[in-house]
């Protein structure tokens, strides 16, 4: 079953990790159906400490500090009157292809609309919402992850340097080995 693995910058974690940002907004978005389970990648740019009850303190920048479910995602789009001098505004374009308002998702994603034009660059864009939020008790570092990438290696697997004979898994085809830009799919399990 797949999964996204998302890289999120520390000071979004904090909020997300708080409650207060509710729904990420991206340029993109996975093709699976909603909902589906998404890892929590922190990345780098800031010593992140947090305290935990049963572990102390623990490191959070580069490394996955937990999951949560997307059970939604909203299409942004530009719309603007035509003939109007007024630039478009982003919308939430619905199912029947109406369009909302978006000023309550730019506030669940803690963002202006000015912030969230910057980021999407004039362009179009999604915001994921999240539920069902887990910040796991020691984050976990990236190399204990697996990809969905096909391997890379043609013939018989058993004769592939990177081959594991005693757990059956071929590290070079699906290893993760650094994290994704924005997001990437993943093998869901812990």
């Amino acid at each position: 079953m797949k999964a996204v693995f998302l890289s999120i910058r520390p000071n979004w974690c904090k909020l997300i990790w708080s409650g207060m940002k509710t729904v990420e907004v991206r340029k993109t978005r996975p093709k699976l159906e909603t909902p589906f389970k998404v890892y929590i990648y922190c990345t780098g740019a800031g010593a992140w400490w947090q305290r935990f009850p049963k572990t102390g303190l623990q490191k959070m920048e580069e490394r996955i500090i937990g999951t949560f479910v997307c059970d939604k995602i909203d299409r942004l789009t530009h719309i603007g009157a035509t003939g109007s001098r007024e630039p478009a505004k982003l919308y939430i374009e619905t199912s029947d292809l109406q369009y909302e308002n978006a000023d309550e998702l730019f506030q669940e994603a803690c963002l202006t609309e000015a912030q969230a034009e910057k980021y999407l660059k004039g362009g179009d864009g999604y915001g994921w919402h999240i539920s069902d939020l887990i910040i796991w008790d020691e984050p976990v570092r990236l190399k204990n992850f697996w990809g969905m990438k096909p391997c890379r290696h043609s013939g018989d697997c058993c004769t592939c340097p990177q081959w594991d004979n005693l757990n059956g898994n071929c590290y070079a085809s699906r290893y993760i080995s650094r994290p994704p830009q924005s997001w990437c799919y993943m093998e869901d399990g812990e």
